[in-house]
């Protein structure tokens, strides 16, 4: 085997390099405040997207998982979204991790997905402790409200991991190099 590390892999492959496990972002990344970027607390709602309409709670992770397709999918398998940074991919099998907690309902939080990646505040390159390097997507949204969506392939490419969550936590998710800001 001849190829390096980050040539040894197959590209049609969507899995590899992936890790579902808890990866921590490294330290001593540039954050938000090393561009100058306001406190998202501090973002006027003209800055902000109007919220989506929120969805009821899943009664188990099947449903769960068939309203977060149905909202971000609409019946289809996959389909890629147009961002500031680049396309992104949204594959349903994907999509599990997002409502694998019960506990967190975020199936409540799926028509956010996809503003989120239209329509980011900011996008950031991150790099994390296992050497891969993710997008993370920033939305605002009126009522103080976030969202943060994760991409991860090789490339950025593919939609891994959505959170919902207030400004003020997502202050704490805005660390990389900022790639695209409003």
């Amino acid at each position: 085997n001849i190829a390096s590390k980050d040539w040894a892999y197959n590209p049609a492959d969507p899995n590899q390099g992936w890790d579902n496990g808890y990866v921590p972002p490294i330290e001593n990344q540039p954050n938000y405040k090393s561009y100058n970027r306001p406190d998202l607390r501090d973002v006027a709602d003209n800055a902000r997207n109007p919220a989506p309409e929120m969805l009821r709670s899943g009664k188990t992770r099947a449903e769960a998982d068939e309203m977060v397709q149905k909202a971000v999918l609409n019946g289809a398998d996959e389909r890629i979204v147009q961002t500031p940074a680049g396309d992104v991919l949204i594959n349903k099998n994907y999509l599990k991790h997002i409502t694998a907690k019960e506990s967190d309902g975020r199936e409540q939080f799926a028509n956010y997905i996809v503003h989120t990646l239209e329509k980011p505040y900011e996008v950031y390159v991150t790099q994390y402790a296992d050497g891969t390097r993710r997008m993370r997507y920033i939305g605002l949204f009126e009522g103080n409200e976030g969202m943060g969506a994760i991409t991860l392939n090789r490339d950025g490419s593919i939609l891994w991991n959505a959170i919902k969550t207030s400004s003020a936590k997502l202050n704490s998710f805005r660390v990389g190099w900022l790639i695209y800001g409003k």
